[in-house]
């Protein structure tokens, strides 16, 4: 079987915590699924603390359950970088996103650069681009083709790339990697939960704000380094 025995290494697993946030204590999400670490949410319970160790470990296990359909659906051996960016690319999109799909018909045909190329179109939710997709992307695109290499990231400085939403005394608002938006009704966060369970088969990460009268600036400065 092509690509048997291949596991996602560090350089791997570095990509995918460049776009992915770290919590060492259980959180519930915005439908009450305990997480912890990388989106980890197997056998989390209540008030569980873990190590930056444990959440590796946990996104080491998590990100080879992705890859899984690589191998699956991936008739052609691919070298690591490639094997690498297509894990991140299922870790985000989920273990059959290539089922089917043209980018499959490009790797099975190795035809790289198209493939590269495909990779980077999977970058919209609701019919819009999201920056934080798009730098994903780009990143997967590169190191499958180039073989680019990524340092251990701080996980106290870690950008949220992906979506999220987070309540305020004043409502809800929805920050998309770039920019912050009031939600002005229970309709529109349904939409926007919709959209995010179906692009990345899991709900969108909430959180709660409890500081005082925060500025536009701040707060953005805050969720892009998870202060909070």
């Amino acid at each position: 079987m092509a690509n048997e025995g291949m596991i996602v290494s560090a350089n791997g697993l570095n990509l995918i915590k460049e776009f992915e946030g770290v919590r060492l204590t259980a959180y519930q999400d915005s439908v009450g699924v305990w997480t912890i670490g990388y989106g980890h949410t197997s056998g989390v319970y209540p008030g569980m603390q873990i190590s930056q160790a444990q959440a590796d470990k946990f996104l080491a296990d998590d990100a080879q359950i992705a890859a899984g359909g690589i191998f699956r659906y991936v008739t052609v051996q691919l070298n690591q970088n490639q094997f690498d960016a297509l894990a991140s690319f299922n870790f985000n999109l989920g273990a059959a996103i290539l089922a089917g799909s043209t980018l499959l018909s490009y790797i099975n045909s190795r035809q790289w650069e198209a493939a590269a190329a495909e990779m980077k179109l999977y970058c919209h939710a609701g019919g819009e681009i999201l920056p934080g997709l798009v730098r994903r992307r780009n990143a997967e695109a590169d190191l499958f083709l180039n073989g680019k290499m990524f340092e251990v990231p701080d996980p106290k400085k870690q950008i949220i790339a992906m979506d999220c939403l987070f309540t305020y005394s004043t409502g809800t608002y929805y920050y998309n990697g770039e920019n912050i938006f009031a939600l002005v009704d229970a309709n529109q966060i349904n939409v926007l939960q919709s959209i995010y369970n179906a692009n990345h088969g899991k709900n969108m990460p909430t959180f709660n704000w409890k500081e005082p009268n925060p500025t536009y600036d701040f707060v953005i400065e805050l969720l892009r380094n998870r202060i909070i």
